[in-house]
């Protein structure tokens, strides 16, 4: 027994590499998911605080546009009732300006307006301490400029504090009433708020420019994430291709392997033998393989050898059996010729005294020794006569070199038939030989002898007295020659077709037979490479068995 290869690769570091790169795969996928979703959600932050800003910073320049209109009317107004009181003074009496002068319809007016404006200065302060507060919650990294590395933020929060110290001096010009009867207080006032219009909208433009960095910003970052995600896609596509090809080369081509080496010996192959050229378990396994096939096939050739010196013994045996059952019949056959044989020897003595009497006149001498003359030819006839019943007995008896030669089955068939019906149990079957002529086949001729003794006997032992059994030769167009015994007795059940070649099966009487026979012409015509089959309508229908032979 050989020694099993020494493992020099294990498959455990290989498995760990393998899970090694599944992990370093999962991991690169992983941090570049969570890089992207965090960049992302970074992106959506950012936009969604500017978004609050935008609104704010607009929700400044309506409110400083409103008072700027608000005073620009309440001027107005106060132009077209100065020129009515103008041309009422022309026009009218003294008695109705008068009256206008103490009628104020202007009163109502200022006092909405005043009204008005405080309210919307208070949402202007609102809105501003909005928009500095989202301007000092702005993180510190988009603060600085990218180019001067400044605070652009702080930019800002300086010019809000510039606008609320105008605030505060623009304050107390709103607050006095005053203002919607003093053109003067309305120009200072109105001059104040177009500064603070100035400065806010300056806040906008600012936000507007951060918008372009922002986006500038993003495109950036989202050149680079697209390279990182490009260049990790890459990196785990080179990462499968690599892990499942070593799958491939350490696992699965060393499992084909295997599996299509033992499919071959399962089939019977015991010379094929598995080959791996990895250096690891799998190695070990094609070697223990090989070695158990190695086994197998020295137990079967062992098996093999003696089931072929078993069936050699069985059909020695089974041969010896039909000689002997033969010789029964033959040694009744034999008596006949022996009798007269002897019936002769008994006669001519005194045949041959009566000869040579020298009284004997010469006529009576002639008709002795015609006698003599048959005496002696009977002898010989019938000497030959058991001479030809054992030659072929013996010739049945002779197990042969076992080499195949062209044989004639019509003959064989025909010397065959001829030694069974010297069986007085026999003797009132008919049999009819059906053939072309000479059928020659190549086979062992004391083999397929004693497929057909079997074969006839069997067709015999199934029918009755004065019955005909009819054997049929043809030469096949397809190089075989068949061989079939047909005959009308007791037929067969579809059980026993099926079992009909097993050994020791049989259908006879208890000591009538040894159930080999069949089994035996199966045997026989498989080691032939030919073919027997059989086949039955039924009970009472008749059998016919049939056998294919390689022709010569």
């Amino acid at each position: 027994m050989t020694a099993l290869p020494v493992v020099h690769h294990s498959l455990r570091p290989k498995i760990r590499l393998g899970a090694g790169i599944l992990f370093f795969l999962l991991l690169l996928l992983a941090v570049n998911t969570i890089f992207t979703v965090t960049h992302f959600r970074r992106v959506v932050f950012d936009i969604s605080r500017r978004a609050k800003e935008l609104p704010a910073a607009g929700k400044l320049s309506l409110s400083i546009s409103e008072m700027r209109l608000m005073l620009s009317g309440v001027k107005g107004s106060r132009l077209a009732e100065q020129r009515v009181k103008s041309r009422l003074e022309v026009n009218a009496s003294q008695e109705i300006v008068r009256r206008l002068e103490l009628f104020d319809f202007s009163q109502q007016r200022d006092f909405n307006s005043y009204s008005l404006l405080l309210q919307k200065e208070a949402e202007y302060i609102a809105s501003l301490d909005h928009y500095e507060a989202l301007c000092r919650a702005r993180p510190k990294s988009e603060r600085l400029n990218r180019i001067t590395g400044g605070d652009e933020t702080l930019g800002e929060l300086e010019q809000i504090q510039d606008i609320r110290q105008r605030l505060e001096v623009l304050h107390p010009l709103i607050n006095d009433i005053r203002w919607t009867s003093d053109d003067d207080m309305i120009d200072r006032i109105d001059a104040q708020l177009s500064e603070i219009q100035k400065i806010t909208e300056q806040l906008p433009t600012r936000l507007h420019q951060q918008l372009t960095g922002f986006s500038d910003a993003v495109r950036v970052r989202y050149r680079i994430v697209r390279q990182i995600a490009i260049a990790v896609l890459i990196a785990a596509i080179v990462l499968i291709i690599v892990f499942l090809r070593l799958v491939y080369i350490w696992i699965f081509k060393p499992l084909r392997i295997l599996l299509a080496g033992s499919r071959r010996v399962a089939a019977g192959d015991f010379n094929y033998r598995i080959r791996i050229d990895s250096q690891d378990e799998f190695l070990e396994l094609a070697e223990a393989l090989n070695q158990m096939t190695e086994r197998f096939r020295g137990i079967r050739d062992d098996l093999d050898e003696q089931v072929h010196q078993r069936t050699e013994e069985i059909i020695r045996t089974e041969r010896l059996a039909s000689v002997g059952f033969l010789a029964a019949g033959v040694a009744h056959e034999i008596n006949n010729p022996l009798a007269s044989i002897a019936m002769a020897a008994e006669s001519l003595p005194r045949r041959l005294r009566t000869v040579a009497d020298p009284k004997l006149d010469a006529q009576t001498r002639r008709n002795e020794l015609t006698i003599v003359e048959k005496y002696v030819e009977l002898v010989k006839e019938e000497a030959f006569r058991c001479k030809g019943i054992t030659s072929k007995l013996l010739d049945f008896s002779r197990m042969g070199s076992g080499e195949k030669t062209a044989t004639d089955l019509t003959e064989v068939v025909g010397s065959m038939v001829e030694m069974l019906k010297t069986q007085p149990r026999y003797r009132r079957r008919n049999v009819e030989i059906a053939a072309d002529g000479p059928i020659i086949a190549w086979v062992n001729p004391q083999e397929i002898k004693q497929v057909i003794v079997n074969l006839i006997t069997n067709s015999f032992d199934a029918t009755q007295d004065n019955d005909t059994v009819r054997v049929t030769i043809v030469k096949n167009r397809r190089d075989t020659v068949t061989l079939a015994v047909e005959d009308n007795g007791a037929g067969m059940e579809p059980e026993t077709l099926q079992k009909i070649f097993e050994p020791f099966y049989t259908k006879k009487e208890p000591g009538s037979g040894t159930g080999l026979g069949l089994a035996i012409a199966y045997r026989i015509v498989t080691a032939h490479n030919g073919r027997i089959t059989a086949k039955s309508a039924g009970l009472g229908k008749g059998s016919t068995f049939i056998v294919e032979l390689p022709a010569a």
